[in-house]
């Protein structure tokens, strides 16, 4: 091969490559809202991946996952059990996950859950 086709075939795979990163980027952006604004979302924003943070008011523990509350916040944030981790009333968590619809109620399937305090 030629050494100025190669060129162009490199150069059409690194543009490749940016073009892919920037379309996975765009669809995964995780954005922080507050708890009041998870009060407010409603199911047109359904599938959309979410980060908040908040204190713990209250879990409830069920045979594969628990739900957790957030003060401040009526929404419902489910763990399932893979995504369990020691979590105690009053901690102060950063959750991320998918704001989804459960039985005509919204819920937010939790990805990620960390403890900050």
């Amino acid at each position: 091969m030629h050494k100025k086709t190669i060129i162009k075939i490199l150069f059409f795979l690194v543009l490749l490559t940016v073009f892919l990163l920037i379309l996975i980027s765009s669809r995964r952006s995780l954005y922080y809202i507050s708890l009041e604004e998870v009060n407010n979302l409603t199911s047109k924003k359904e599938g959309k991946e979410i980060l908040t943070s908040g204190k713990i008011s209250q879990i409830d523990y069920y045979p594969g996952y628990q739900t957790i509350y957030l003060e401040g916040c009526k929404t419902p944030f489910i763990a399932l059990s893979k995504d369990f981790i020691n979590l105690n009333q009053g901690q102060i968590v950063i959750i991320s996950g998918k704001l989804e619809k459960y039985n005509n109620n919204l819920q937010i399937l939790i990805s990620k859950i960390t403890s900050v305090k």
